[in-house]
């Protein structure tokens, strides 16, 4: 029956003559945050980690900085994301102006150990602008961990279902203390009450404690799931000649980069370096990109790749060295760093050596688990009047090749531009 307004005497005597466990299902109807003062003689034997997949799953990008919006509140959420940021993350900590983080009511010191060095953006999710700027947050990211109940983020339009089939490879972690699935998913967490007695100590120790467990727990399995994947996806480095007359031969490499630009997938790293005097630097990378796992990110960098490729190419001066093993070695360890599943290097060259006095080139190359492809060997003058030295550097290189452990390859005829990279798939 209905209670005079403000007359708490009158609602506590209703509550007297109800069953407790009726008032708490009514409660968790309305969402309030009602518990039973009675500790339950045993636990329900709930799962503490619960797993659901939606969608597709999908490797991230090598090396590539993992976009994770923390809307989590107080402990074990923020600890998880502090720990995705010291893992090279890029965190950014969403607050409501009219309900910031509980943990900002306790120690300043506190709080910031927590927080520091995560961004920081606020959104009303009660004002039309502030709801798009969350949605807009999240559209963006690969990770979300928070520790709302379900029925609050959908009642702001946000479905964790929904946003996990969006794009693949995403990670949504819910930090809550009865789990997502229905009945338990909407309740609301509520401490016991309880007499101030000696046990009360304990009671908050164990809640401290579960919720530093939560949160290194939530964070370990966050960063299994951006990690880096061994033998996922592909990684190329090409190495054009620049040097002598060979340069006239930079139009048919535009081409051949232009036709592996359109083999290559979301999360793949591609790379494009000069081989001149000496070519074991990063200063002769003229292109590099690790593609993005969104489509239309990934079609942007591709464009803004061949416009450096073709800048390049307008402006290049010829080498007056050619230091093609230094290239090579530049390539193994610029593939090795990036750790992609299939490791290809393509030599865009004659394959004429032509050291400059000192430099030392003498070394084994270590190429176990590498495809290594020539591309546009052509012949020389001096091949022409003995076909033997073509014959020798071709021999030399791919013996050099096969003893590092690697595959050998060479593609001379260019009808196909497509099939330079089928091999090694």
């Amino acid at each position: 029956e209905p209670v005079p307004d403000g007359d708490w005497n009158a609602v506590a005597d209703a509550v007297k003559r109800r069953r407790v466990a009726d008032l708490v299902e009514r409660a968790r109807w309305l969402g309030l945050a009602v518990a039973s003062a009675v500790r339950p003689e045993a636990a329900p034997a709930w799962p503490w980690l619960e797993r659901e997949v939606h969608g597709q799953a999908s490797s991230p990008a090598p090396g590539a900085q993992p976009r994770v919006v923390d809307l989590s509140h107080l402990w074990a959420g923020p600890l998880c994301t502090r720990l995705l940021l010291g893992a090279g993350a890029e965190v950014t900590k969403v607050e409501s102006p009219r309900r910031p983080d509980g943990a900002r009511r306790g120690s300043p010191t506190f709080h910031a150990r927590l927080n520091r060095g995560k961004r920081e953006a606020a959104a009303d999710p009660t004002r039309s602008e502030g709801r798009r700027a969350l949605l807009a947050l999240l559209d963006d990211a690969d990770v979300v961990v928070e520790s709302s109940r379900p029925r609050g983020l959908r009642q702001l339009g946000v479905h964790a279902e929904d946003w996990l089939r969006a794009r693949p490879g995403r990670t949504w972690l819910a930090v809550t203390a009865y789990g997502r699935p229905a009945p338990r998913g909407p309740r609301r967490a509520q401490h016991r009450a309880r007499r101030a007695d000696h046990h009360e100590g304990d009671a908050v120790m164990r809640r401290k404690l579960t919720a530093i467990l939560s949160g290194l727990a939530l964070g370990a399995l966050a960063l299994a799931g951006c990690a880096e994947p061994t033998g996922q996806g592909r990684g190329v480095y090409l190495l054009m000649d620049t040097s002598g007359t060979y340069t006239k031969e930079l139009k048919k490499a535009e081409q051949i980069i232009t036709a592996i630009l359109a083999q290559l997938e979301p999360g793949d790293s591609f790379a494009v370096a000069r081989i001149d005097t000496g070519s074991f630097s990063e200063r002769d990378i003229v292109a590099k990109m690790t593609f993005d796992d969104r489509p239309s990110k990934a079609n942007q960098q591709k464009r803004q790749f061949r416009e450096r490729i073709a800048n390049f190419v307008r402006s290049v001066r010829p080498a007056s060295y050619t230091d093609i093993t230094g290239g090579v070695l530049q390539a193994t360890e610029y593939l090795n760093e990036k750790n992609p599943g299939i490791k290809t290097v393509l030599i865009f060259s004659d394959l004429k050596e032509d050291l400059k006095k000192g430099y030392v080139r003498d070394i084994p190359l270590e190429l176990r688990g590498f495809e290594v492809v020539a591309l546009n060997v052509t012949k020389l003058l001096s091949d022409n009047i003995d076909p033997r030295e073509y014959m020798t550097r071709l021999e030399d290189w791919q013996r050099r090749v096969e003893d590092g452990g690697g595959a050998w390859r060479v593609v001379n005829d260019f009808d196909r531009l497509d099939r330079i990279l089928v091999a090694a798939r």
